[in-house]
């Protein structure tokens, strides 16, 4: 298992921006839920973390839709490369009768896409991991960062009543920390 990211009835979960909400999480099963909250690293993530960082909750396989996010938020979308020609691809990259790729057929489509780009498929795999793990960073430290020292209003209203209860009380304010 990746320790990057949350598994939820065997699939990963990730702290993907604009995720699903945590509804998701709590109506799998409990049999085989397993989280691993560790923040990602970048020797231990690999394109099956990113793959299953773009699957939705409750599904074993990616969507047309979540492909093309995927491709636009590692930056394989560009001006030599269109959203259209992701969508193309994701349909090549499907079998019959169904809307969604397995990761059999997801590292097919990349291989297309290496292929339509003139790229190596490595290169192409190396982009997308680096810009998963470089988002899954900074969601990290957008959790760790700390409230504003300064207050705002509202913090300093508050005090101030404070303040103005403990002198009517006749007793002294704690000295501040």
């Amino acid at each position: 298992r990746p320790s990057c990211c949350f598994w939820v009835v065997g699939r990963a979960r990730s702290g993907r921006l604009g995720g699903r909400s945590a509804s998701c999480l709590a109506a799998a099963s409990p049999r085989r839920r397993h989280s691993a909250a560790a923040p990602c690293r970048t020797a231990m993530c690999t394109l099956t973390d990113v793959y299953w960082s773009y699957v939705g909750c409750g599904h074993k396989d990616i969507d047309c839709r979540s492909f093309v996010v995927l491709c636009k938020d590692s930056g394989v979308v560009d001006n030599d490369f269109k959203d259209s020609d992701a969508e193309r691809i994701f349909m090549q990259s499907m079998p019959l009768a169904k809307r969604r790729l397995d990761f059999a057929r997801f590292e097919d489509a990349m291989r297309r896409i290496a292929e339509h780009k003139e790229i190596e498929e490595a290169s192409l795999r190396d982009r997308l991991v680096d810009a998963y793990t470089d988002r899954a960073k900074s969601n990290e430290q957008q959790r760790q960062r700390k409230r504003s020292s300064s207050g705002t209003k509202r913090h300093k209203h508050r005090e101030r009543k404070k303040e103005v209860d403990w002198a009517q009380d006749g007793s002294e304010a704690p000295a501040p920390v």
